[in-house]
């Protein structure tokens, strides 16, 4: 029963039966009569067009050439002479009245009743045989208690279906029965076939629905015990879902839960203050308090972290119990933790070590990306002089190598030492790597927003000397204003959010248009010519000046980052 609950209280409607599947599961579940396998409906489906082919031919025939009128136009006394002919063969006396026959009456009655007509009226009565055999029985068709009972509603449903094609069928083959009765008592007239429906298609698809009928009710016997299993398990949900509905059976149970979890948090509790008397007493434990340190340093919290086993071993907890399913930042931290800690054992000096720290927020969410960063300058640097932001490195020398860009501006805001990039090189042979000094544009432009401005504060200022610029600026015209639109207006759209920017509509549509033409490579023109210088002033001018008024603050401290920068490469260049 508590199986059961724990499977359907999450979703309780799903599992409650309406009346009608209710009575259908309850009906196999008591059933006690398991029905014998039937054997599958099968007949012979004649090909009707065939049958009026040879139906069709036999009406057309013609029996003789030199026919008697009279018995043409009297069908019995036709019968009535071609039986007596007969009767009279090699005799000259008449058998009816006694006189003698006519010199030419038999050779007149065999040029009636020639080879031809002998072997039509053979041809005919074979062909009516076999339609005869191609009606197909109703009789075959099974009694509605050969089936379990709620498989015979798709019984009383497939079988009349079935008789109607049947008898469709049948009364085709008919049809073309009575075309050749007819053509016995008319073996020297031409006749037509009577047209009627072949139905053989509809009769084939009726046949087959039926005995699915019947293979669904076989499966049934097949599959009898598993299925009557199958029934009762779901009338066992079904009653376990009504009674979590008004029992509210989980519900008690998570009370009685939460209390025992109190008790256990209690136990807990204590175990953790005997835990510590005996940990202060252990010298191995100090090495996992400094861990524990500096994990919450970086969590800001104390959740994970390690504990001292009896066999002086250690052991990761979140809370009470083992840490499981660690994340990458988790583990990244876990693991510098640990690092930074050990720097400190056997007496080792941090000032003559020489450390190096390879990408250790490569995992980090942004939160802990912050806590890494300020725990490496706590840990590895200090401020001797107060008065000013220097900072001294406490260990011999320190390396850190990083791909994380955030991470790699937090170290260069403070730190005055060289930076590198390592470059991947292809050549014919293999791939190299070369070490290079960093570009001055990740260090002082923190941002694709300032670099993008900087770029087209310089054609505005003199537009005359950057013609190389003409060929990507409506591409960083329309980044630029896109970013800008994004955190303004919350919208990036050009479209849609431009006109905040540029009130005037004229202008407006004038700047739209030239990012929206230059920057998608919408004909072949655009593939081969460049913007007009004159036109490039003018939008960027628009562009500009719509900046500065819309917003001064904003635009005065892109220019002042935009100079702060231009005047440090001054600088080192006369250096």
């Amino acid at each position: 029963m508590k199986q059961i609950i724990e499977k359907v209280k999450k979703n309780i409607s799903e599992y409650i039966l309406s009346k009608a599947d209710f009575d259908r599961y309850r009906t196999q579940a008591l059933s006690t009569e398991q029905k014998p396998p039937i054997e599958k409906i099968t007949f012979n489906i004649k090909d009707l067009e065939i049958l009026k082919e040879k139906a069709e031919e036999k009406l057309h025939r013609q029996a003789a050439s030199n026919k008697i009128e009279k018995l043409l136009k009297n069908p019995k006394i036709s019968s009535w002479v071609e039986t007596g002919k007969s009767l009279h063969k090699g005799k000259t006396d008449c058998e009816f009245c006694g006189n003698k026959l006519p010199i030419d009456l038999l050779p007149k009655l065999n040029e009636h009743f020639s080879e031809n007509y002998e072997l039509l009226k053979k041809a005919i009565a074979a062909l009516l045989e076999e339609l005869n055999t191609s009606k197909i029985n109703l009789n075959l068709l099974l009694a509605e208690t050969a089936f379990y009972k709620d498989i015979q509603s798709d019984f009383k449903q497939a079988k009349p279906i079935l008789e109607k094609e049947i008898r469709n069928f049948n009364d085709a083959v008919s049809s073309l029965i009575n075309d050749l009765e007819t053509k016995q008592k008319k073996p020297f007239d031409k006749l037509e076939v009577t047209q009627f429906v072949n139905n053989a298609k509809e009769l084939e698809k009726a046949l087959a629905g039926f005995n699915a009928v019947i293979s669904k009710n076989n499966d049934r016997t097949v599959n009898f015990e598993r299925e009557k299993n199958a029934a009762v398990e779901k009338l066992k949900e079904h009653f376990a879902a009504e009674f979590e509905k008004n029992e509210k059976y989980s519900e008690r149970q998570t009370q009685l839960e939460n209390e025992q979890t109190n008790i256990k948090k209690d136990i807990e509790m204590q175990k953790q203050e005997i835990d510590k008397i005996k940990a202060q007493l252990d010298e191995s434990v100090k090495g996992a308090e400094k861990v524990n340190e500096y994990l919450k340093i970086f969590f800001e919290k104390d959740d994970i972290k390690i504990i001292a086993t009896d066999d002086k071993k250690f052991k990761m907890v979140r809370g009470t119990e083992a840490a499981k399913n660690l994340s990458e930042g988790e583990k990244t931290a876990i693991s510098f933790a640990y690092f930074v800690a050990k720097l400190g054992e056997q007496n080792n000096t941090i000032a003559d070590t020489i450390i190096y720290i390879d990408d250790p927020v490569s995992s980090l969410d942004s939160n802990h990306l912050f806590n890494i960063y300020s725990f490496i300058k706590d840990i590895f640097y200090e401020r001797k002089d107060l008065q000013s932001n220097k900072y001294t490195c406490k260990c011999r020398q320190l390396f850190i190598s990083t791909h994380n860009i955030e991470f790699y501006n937090l170290v260069c805001d403070w730190s005055e030492k060289q930076s590198y990039l390592i470059k991947r090189i292809k050549n014919s042979h293999n791939d190299e790597s070369i070490l290079t000094k960093s570009d001055d544009l990740i260090k002082e432009y923190k941002s694709e927003y300032v670099y993008l401005f900087s770029l087209i504060n310089e054609f505005y200022n003199k537009s005359e000397d950057t013609f190389e610029h003409l060929y990507y600026l409506p591409n960083i015209l329309r980044r630029f204003v896109e970013t800008y639109l994004s955190f303004k207006y919350l919208s990036g759209s050009i479209t849609n959010s431009i006109h905040y920017l540029i009130p005037d509509s004229v202008k407006c549509e004038r700047a739209k248009k030239f990012m929206h033409y230059y920057s998608h490579s919408l004909t072949t023109n655009n593939l081969i010519g460049f913007p007009d210088l004159a036109e490039c002033a003018a939008v960027v001018n628009i562009i500009i000046d719509a900046v500065q008024q819309n917003d001064r603050t904003h635009y005065n401290s892109l220019v002042e980052a935009v100079k702060k920068f231009t005047i440090k490469n001054t600088t080192r260049e006369k250096k």
